[in-house]
């Protein structure tokens, strides 16, 4: 039990901290999915399925981390993945490189009035999010895809915008808005808005 303790307690500082994952290894990885289903849980949802949370989280507070397995490039016809079948599923995190998404945080779904957003890759909430409540960010603080993409929305938020697109397709006050809040993807800051020190951010596989 105290052995179960501490790893938890060690954990929690990694998440809170941002230590890099290469620094962590396999032991961050273990130990993250022990954790996790202390914060977050997926359940039914209208859109299918969606991560809820298992408690309070205070606004600023991580979440949980986003793992998944690294690709690049010619992501649609990878020949290790058949990744068509995960292409929704998928979170940019450079021009041309991705990650698909592992349980439970593929199970994230968007919303145009997100709750949380990503940060130094964990998920941190952007207000306070009560127990049982969906969790959701907004796809577009991530995407870059030369206008390629988009798909529609039914988030339902009273500022619904009824299609996701790339975030330089946003209204240029939520742009400024996420920008302030630090959920921009370093890639896309980095590209559009000359800024040289936003850090280079290594997303665990």
């Amino acid at each position: 039990m105290m052995r179960a303790k501490v790893s938890h307690l060690w954990l929690f500082k990694a998440v809170s901290e941002g230590i890099d994952a290469q620094e962590s290894g396999a032991i961050l990885t273990k130990l993250f999915f022990k954790f996790i289903t202390f914060m977050i849980t997926v359940a039914p949802c209208k859109h299918g399925l969606g991560c809820f949370s298992q408690r309070t989280i205070e606004a600023g507070k991580p979440i949980t981390m986003m793992l998944g397995r690294r690709i690049t490039s010619n992501y649609r016809s990878h020949p290790s993945f058949g990744v068509d079948a995960y292409y929704d599923n998928m979170l940019q995190v450079g021009e041309s490189s991705y990650l698909i998404l592992k349980d439970p945080v593929q199970r994230l779904n968007h919303s145009c009035d997100p709750n949380a957003g990503i940060r130094n890759n964990r998920l941190i909430a952007l207000r306070r999010i009560a127990p049982s409540e969906e969790i959701c960010f907004d796809y577009s603080t991530t995407v870059d895809e030369g206008g390629s993409w988009q798909m529609p929305c039914r988030c339902a938020a009273l500022n619904c915008r009824g299609i996701i697109r790339d975030f330089i397709f946003l209204e240029e006050e939520l742009q400024q808005h996420y920008l302030e809040l630090g959920i921009v993807m370093p890639y896309i800051v980095r590209k559009y808005y000359s800024v040289t020190a936003v850090p280079q951010v290594v997303y665990a596989t």
